[in-house]
């Protein structure tokens, strides 16, 4: 596998999406008296400080457009108008690390000190590679403390406070002359401090999942009204009255922030016509990235009442883009699906819950008696699930993994690869546990080092990996795998298929690239924060650079069965692909640029992701549960290239 192959923010924080980190910074954090004193990393009581100070520039570069003058005052940074540096500014790099693990934070005290607003960032390095960034908004004549939180610094892993080995402060590029002045750079906070939180931000999960409801009083603040109705609380409900005008609702808001659903696939409201005319409310559930279908309760007689489910899983399957640019080899973008089709609610953000009027003429009354968001039922699979395809044909079955030995079977997996998608883990034997007839691919802490070889990487934490690369391919037909998802927050777990050309076809990097009739097939990946009945599918291909493209779909949502678990399938043919979640299908992409190339299987389990919370150790380990993975082939639609390799059974991929 070669470096990039998951796609997302790069483990490496680059300096433009450092630029774009941060939301908001806070003011200056308050001194804490139990904690240690500030330690000055420049200036008075730190020897030879000024030799630590230089541009803003990659090793052995130089920023010719920016002038430095440390003093006693700190460091003064000019930088020219419309230099050659894309970030200009300056770096703060010890001859040897910082040990900063008895602080929380590294703070700047920053001023601008040019005629025009700044936008400066602070960028902090750790000595395995890890990054974190923030920035700031300054006015002219400024001053402000720029706060950078060791252990919440990056979404991906906490930086190593013990091992910081630099700390960047740059803005972009202008037309303009810039300059500001590092006036003071400083270790401070204790241990573990935390970022202050925007309460916009919070997601909580409702108890019970009630919304509204018996013993639940909402408040007036929580109730909004657009097209003029009304709404106000009634007891343990909500009276909302319509006057028969347009574009009338009423929708519930949490008493703070959000909703957090993820224990849920839907929400179950009981309503009453309190009027005196018959109608037909319906209702939508809202999210920060937009709102659910509209779903309409059945007519109700004056009196009447009825309950109404609002599944989060779209009412219409997503379904993929049709985009002259797809078959562009030189362009870059990301495909949305065709308007219509998915969903954009999101259950971990949910943000309201509307009724709206059925637009017939004549005033209104409803009673909104109880929403809750609903824990899952066992699902309803159908029969042929896990025994076939979904679609007729002369089909055979080509793989076939229950995991019922006792030890993953490495004449079919590989479990030691490079792992290039998080710095935080290394792979384990000892984390890719065959128990009870499954796979666990399990996150610990458990400080060792990558592919448990003496000369791996050391990391603090363990995980589990599996892929069949050099061991079995197939090009076309349908991969099902049952998972359980993980609950453990900043998990990115993952059902995958990769291009394998086999070993004749040269290089690595040629052997697997998404060109050239390659593809990336996301089956399932799911980011934590999401909960586990919700994953991403998704296509990637022509590489992860400027010419990358993709298109897929995050916001699939499954019900579990009795025991917890999703079964997930991608029938792949000629030109089309079509996701199914439990058996029914959920979306679909034709188009005949998809992928056309022997892939292998992959099965991982790593940190971090595009959208994620703070690891804690608290609530590990945290599992990837995988019941088995079985794959079909359609008899006209097979290659001799199908199927196992040759190979030793060793634990890491023939050739590696």
């Amino acid at each position: 596998m070669i470096p990039s192959l998951r796609p997302g923010p790069p483990r490496l924080l680059s300096l433009s999406a450092a630029l774009l980190l941060a939301a908001f910074v806070s003011p200056a954090p308050a001194d804490d008296p139990a904690a240690a004193p500030a330690k000055p990393l420049i200036g008075a009581g730190v020897p030879d400080w000024e030799k630590t100070v230089a541009s803003n520039a990659p090793a052995g570069g130089a920023q010719p457009d920016v002038v430095l003058a440390p003093g006693a005052d700190g460091v003064a940074v000019s930088i020219q108008a419309s230099g050659p540096s894309g970030f200009p500014g300056l770096r703060v790099q010890p001859p040897a690390p910082w040990d900063l693990s008895a602080y929380g934070r590294v703070d700047a005290v920053v001023a601008n000190t040019c005629q025009r607003p700044l936008r400066l960032s602070i960028r902090v390095d750790d000595a395995t590679g890890e990054t974190g960034a923030a920035t700031v908004a300054l006015k002219p004549g400024e001053t402000q403390t720029l706060p950078l939180y060791l252990g919440y610094a990056s979404t991906k892993a906490r930086l190593k406070a013990s091992a910081i080995a630099s700390v960047l402060l740059f803005v972009g590029k202008a037309p303009e002359a810039q300059s500001f002045r590092l006036v003071r750079l400083e270790a401070d906070g204790p241990a573990g401090d935390k970022p202050p939180v925007d309460p916009k931000t919070v997601a909580v999960r409702p108890a019970n999942g009630l919304l509204c409801g018996p013993g639940l009083a909402v408040t007036p603040a929580q109730l909004a009204v657009t097209g003029g109705a009304k709404a106000a609380p009634d007891g343990d409900g909500i009276k909302i009255d319509f006057a028969g005008g347009k574009d009338e609702a009423a929708t519930l808001r949490p008493e703070a922030g959000m909703w957090n659903l993820n224990d849920a696939v839907a929400v179950r409201v009981r309503v009453a016509n309190t009027g005196s005319s018959p109608a037909a409310p319906a209702f939508r559930l809202e999210s920060k990235d937009g709102p659910g279908d509209i779903v309409a309760a059945p007519p109700l007689a004056p009196g009447a009442s009825a309950e109404v489910v609002l599944p989060f899983a779209a009412a219409v399957p997503w379904q993929g883009p049709d985009d002259p640019a797809i078959a562009d080899p030189e362009a870059h973008k990301t495909f949305p699906g065709k308007p219509g089709t998915g969903t954009s609610f999101v259950s971990h953000h949910a943000t309201g819950l509307t009724l709206l009027s059925d637009k017939t003429p004549g005033a209104k009354t409803f009673r909104l008696e109880s929403a809750a968001a609903e824990a899952p039922p066992a699902a309803d699979l159908p029969a042929w699930l896990g025994q076939r395809p979904p679609v007729d044909g002369e089909w055979t079955q080509t793989f076939d993994e229950n995991f019922d030995g006792g030890a993953v079977d490495l004449t079919k997996w590989n479990i030691y690869a490079p792992n290039f998608w998080d710095t935080r883990t290394h792979f384990s034997k000892d984390n890719a546990i065959v128990k009870d007839g499954a796979l666990i691919l399990r996150v610990e802490r458990k400080t060792g080092r990558q592919n448990d070889d003496p000369n791996g990487k050391e990391t603090d934490y363990a995980t589990g990996f599996a892929d069949t690369y050099g061991k079995w391919t197939q090009r076309y037909g349908y991969f099902e795998a049952r998972v359980k998802l993980p609950k453990a927050p900043c998990l990115w777990p993952a059902f995958w298929l990769m291009p394998d050309r086999g070993l004749a076809s040269g290089d690595q990097g040629h052997r697997q690239s998404t060109r050239n009739g390659g593809m990336e097939l996301d089956i399932v990946e799911q980011l934590s924060a999401w909960g586990p009945y919700r994953f991403n599918l998704a296509f990637h291909w022509d590489g992860y650079g400027k010419t990358h493209k993709a298109t897929g779909c995050e916001r699939n949502y499954v019900a579990p069965d009795k025991d917890g678990f999703i079964t997930v399938g991608l029938l792949w043919t000629p030109g089309a692909l079509v996701l199914y979640g439990n058996g029914k299908e959920s979306a679909r992409w034709e188009n005949p640029r998809v992928c056309s190339v022997e892939s292998d299987i992959l099965l991982d389990n790593v940190t971090g992701g595009w959208e994620t919370e703070a690891l804690d150790d608290a609530q590990l380990p945290g599992d990837f549960v995988v019941d088995y993975v079985r794959v079909w082939q359609r008899k006209d639609l097979a290659s001799p290239e199908d199927g196992p390799k040759p190979n030793q059974g060793t634990p890491a991929a023939p050739g590696s």
